[in-house]
């Protein structure tokens, strides 16, 4: 969209990217124009991984002004959802870690990843973490935590 934008009119423009990845087959794609090519490459990446569209994720994101509470909190979430998800066999946990956007406007955030092959036994095992007297209890804490089902960002 950049390099669309870039060159209207009678003078010719220029596109410059900065970036940590060069190498990154993503560039390649944008240097051709190749649209095509990178929704194929994306799409095979994506089912080697289990991500969407191949799977459902939810995250729960934490955060919380204080550092060490907001990561002890994750830690606990991370053993309730693991004695949680004993009965929910189908759903996988990824995490706690920390967000992409560690900090963001003076808070901590950390996430955990909720992924599986369909949208029923991810919702089971999200109504069951939120019906569980000990996440009722975190969630009420001062570390903010939400569930986003399929989320449009993870960062």
């Amino acid at each position: 969209q950049v390099a669309g934008r870039a060159g209207r009119g009678e003078v010719p423009g220029q596109v410059l990217v900065q970036a940590h990845q060069l190498e990154h087959a993503v560039y390649s794609f944008i240097r051709n124009h190749d649209y095509a090519g990178f929704f194929e490459h994306e799409m095979k990446m994506r089912e080697r991984l289990h991500f969407p569209p191949f799977s459902r994720l939810a995250v729960v994101e934490l955060d919380n002004e204080n550092e060490t509470e907001t990561e002890k909190t994750a830690h606990q979430l991370g053993k309730l959802l693991h004695q949680l998800l004993d009965d929910h066999t189908e759903v996988e946990l990824l995490g706690p870690s920390k967000a992409a956007l560690y900090r963001l406007q003076s808070r901590y955030r950390w996430h955990l990843i909720l992924r599986a092959t369909g949208h029923l036994p991810l919702q089971k095992a999200v109504n069951a973490l939120r019906s569980d007297k000990s996440f009722q209890r975190l969630a009420s804490g001062q570390t903010k935590i939400t569930i986003d089902v399929d989320p449009l960002n993870m960062l």
